[in-house]
């Protein structure tokens, strides 16, 4: 009796757990909701100078690319002489106004984490973009530009809070020199839980842990 006693509590509480999940209620921060922000998809095949790709060709290399683009873009990855700045390959681009978007689903009234890393390929000159997280009208838009000539990643992030509708749309568009060659990798949104979450989920772990010590008992 008291086992299935301490089974039926580790039900409720996973239960309730799922249910708040599918509802988009309970989000633990840690998971990317952008597809392909490492753009690690897969690994391309380089000549050793780098490759640029438009959409069309980058989706026809690497399926699932995830990002809708404009202009030109590139991947490359450390056979291309560049060292990625997270794993093995990093998006650029090498020509003002080139961009990359993505469309994604977010819980209204959450906020969320947006953070990238950026750097320009040719060490020794800055390089410039812009940001917009849209949804209908702009939620978060900045401009963003590195002075410091190093060629070094410059690790970035901002906080919005996701609007009615629960769809966002985050935009990065190259802009400055043509010689600014921006390069981006390691693109994460990620929700931050709300101090509800973190009681709520200590509660079901009580539920389960009481459960537990009846069943032990």
């Amino acid at each position: 009796m008291k086992y299935t006693n301490s089974n039926a509590s580790l039900r409720r509480a996973g239960a309730i757990m799922g249910g708040l999940a599918a509802l988009g209620l309970l989000q633990v921060n840690g998971a990317n909701l952008l597809t392909n922000g490492d753009f690690e998809t897969t690994t391309i095949a380089s000549t050793g100078s780098g490759e640029f790709y438009n959409e069309a060709e980058i989706v026809a290399l690497v399926p699932s690319f995830g990002w809708t683009t404009s202009g030109t873009v590139g991947l490359f990855n450390t056979a291309s002489g560049y060292d990625a700045m997270e794993s093995a390959q990093t998006l650029f681009m090498p020509n003002k106004g080139s961009g990359i978007s993505q469309t994604v689903a977010v819980t209204p009234g959450v906020s969320y984490t947006l953070s990238w890393l950026s750097a320009n390929l040719i060490e020794g000159l800055n390089y410039s973009y812009d940001l917009k997280v849209e949804n209908g009208g702009i939620i978060l838009g900045n401009s963003y530009s590195d002075t410091n000539g190093t060629g070094a990643p410059r690790a970035e992030s901002e906080v919005f809070v996701a609007p009615v509708g629960g769809v966002v749309k985050v935009t990065f568009t190259r802009t400055g020199l043509p010689s600014n060659w921006l390069a981006l990798d390691d693109i994460q949104l990620q929700a931050i839980p709300e101090p509800s979450t973190y009681a709520l989920l200590a509660g079901l772990g009580l539920i389960g842990f009481a459960g537990y010590r009846r069943y032990r008992g």
